[in-house]
C-alpha cells in the first residue's frame, strides 16, 4: 500500500514502459527480434515481465527488467516506427533508474517476508524499521543527486507508512521479535519501548504458566484417582515424606525463564529459530510453547495464497469431484512429507 501510493506519482512513465511491454509479449516474432538484436550485440537477453497492477512488486521486476535490455530495446525502437511513440527520452530512462534504486529495499522486503519456509514474523519489525530510515534519509538528504520527485514520492510513502504502521505494531509481531534468539532486546528498533516489551512477554508468561500448572493439576489428579482404583495407597516412609517436602519448594522457587534468556548473547544470523527452541525446549520449558506459538506466524499472506494456488492444480478436469476431506487430506500431505524428507 505504501508503494502503491509512491507509484501513483511515477504512473506515466510505468505506463509508457507497460504499453511496450504488452506490444512485445503479444506478439512472439517482435519477441523473437529483440532476442535477435541481443545475439546481434553480444548482450545477454532477460525476457520482459508483464506486470500484475495489484501486486506492485511485479510492477519493479517489470522496469527492472526493462532497464537491463536497454540497449536493444533502443535499437528496436529505431528499427521499427510502430514503436516510436511508446520510445522512452534518455532522462526517462535515467528517472527509471533512479526510481528502482530508491525501491529496491521495499523490493527485498517483500521477497524476504514473502518466505514460507523461514520464520519471517520475528524480522517484521526490523525491516520496517529500516524502510521508515530510508523514507526519512531520502526526504531529508540535502545532496543534488536525489531529484525533487523522488523526495515528494518518499513523503507520500511516509505519509502512508504512518497511517497503517499503528497496525502493524501489535504483541503478536513484538513476541515474535524478543523470542528470536538471533535479536531479542539487543538488536531492536529504536521506536520500541523495550520495558514494554518485556512486560509483555513476562504477561504472556504468566498466563502460560497459569496454564501450565493447570495441566499438571489434572494430570495429578488422573494419576491419583488411577491409584486409588488399583490399590489402596501404602503409608509413606520417611523418604518418600523428605522428597515430597522437596519437590514442594523447588515449585515455590520457580526460575525466571524471560530473565535467563533474555541476558543471554544473542544467535548469529544462519541461527534457525525453530531449531533453537526445539533444542532448547527442557531448558525452558513454558517461553518454549510461547515461540511455538508465535515465531512460526507468517507476517504475510503469501504462504496462505501458496497453499490455495496448489489446491487449484489438484483440482483438475480429471479430478473435479473430489470431496473436501480427500482435498484436505492431500494438501496436508503434499506440505507434511517435505518435513518427513527432512
Amino acid at each position: 500500500m505504501v508503494v502503491n501510493a509512491g507509484l501513483n506519482k511515477f504512473k506515466s512513465i510505468v505506463d509508457k514502459v507497460r504499453a511496450f511491454v504488452v506490444e512485445i509479449r503479444k506478439s512472439p516474432k517482435k519477441e523473437q527480434e529483440l532476442s535477435t538484436l541481443a545475439k546481434n550485440q553480444n548482450i545477454k537477453y532477460k525476457k520482459l515481465i508483464r506486470d500484475v497492477k495489484t501486486r506492485w512488486n511485479s510492477t519493479y521486476s517489470m522496469l527492472e527488467a526493462f532497464l537491463e535490455n536497454k540497449a536493444i530495446i533502443n535499437a528496436m525502437v529505431s528499427l521499427n516506427n510502430n514503436f516510436e511513440k511508446l520510445s522512452l527520452t534518455e532522462n526517462e530512462w535515467k528517472e527509471i533508474r533512479v526510481f528502482c534504486d530508491f525501491l529496491k529495499p521495499f523490493f527485498e522486503f517483500t521477497v524476504e517476508m514473502s518466505g514460507s519456509e523461514y520464520p519471517t514474523l520475528g524480522m517484521l519489525l526490523l525491516f520496517l524499521d529500516h524502510l521508515l530510515d530510508h523514507l526519512n534519509e531520502t526526504i531529508q538528504n540535502t545532496e543534488s543527486q536525489i531529484p525533487t520527485w523522488v523526495k515528494d514520492i518518499a513523503k507520500v510513502m511516509k505519509q502512508k507508512f504512518d497511517t497503517l504502521s499503528n497496525n502493524l505494531d501489535n504483541t503478536a509481531s513484538y513476541l515474535a521479535l524478543l523470542l528470536d534468539p538471533r535479536y531479542k532486546t539487543q538488536i531492536i528498533p529504536n521506536n520500541i519501548d523495550i520495558e514494554m516489551a518485556k512486560q509483555l512477554l513476562l504477561t504472556e508468561f504468566t498466563s502460560y504458566q497459569n496454564f501450565v500448572n493447570q495441566e499438571k493439576e489434572i494430570n495429578n489428579e488422573k494419576e491419583t484417582d488411577t491409584a486409588i482404583v488399583e490399590e489402596k495407597r501404602k503409608p509413606s516412609g520417611i523418604m518418600e515424606q523428605i522428597l515430597q517436602k522437596k519437590r514442594k519448594y523447588n515449585n515455590s522457587q520457580s526460575r525466571n525463564e524471560v530473565n535467563e534468556y533474555l541476558v543471554i548473547p544473542v544467535e548469529s544470523q544462519n541461527v534457525n529459530p525453530c531449531k533453537w527452541w526445539k533444542h532448547h525446549k527442557t531448558q525452558y520449558p513454558i517461553l518454549s510453547r510461547i515461540a511455538r506459538d508465535y515465531i512460526c506466524i507468517p507476517a504475510s499472506s503469501v504462504p496462505s495464497e501458496q497453499a490455495f494456488s496448489k489446491s487449484g492444480e489438484l483440482i483438475s478436469k480429471r479430478r473435479n469431484r473430489l470431496g473436501d476431506r480427500a482435498i484436505e487430506a492431500c494438501m496436508c500431505l503434499n506440505s507434511w512429507i517435505v518435513l518427513l524428507n527432512d
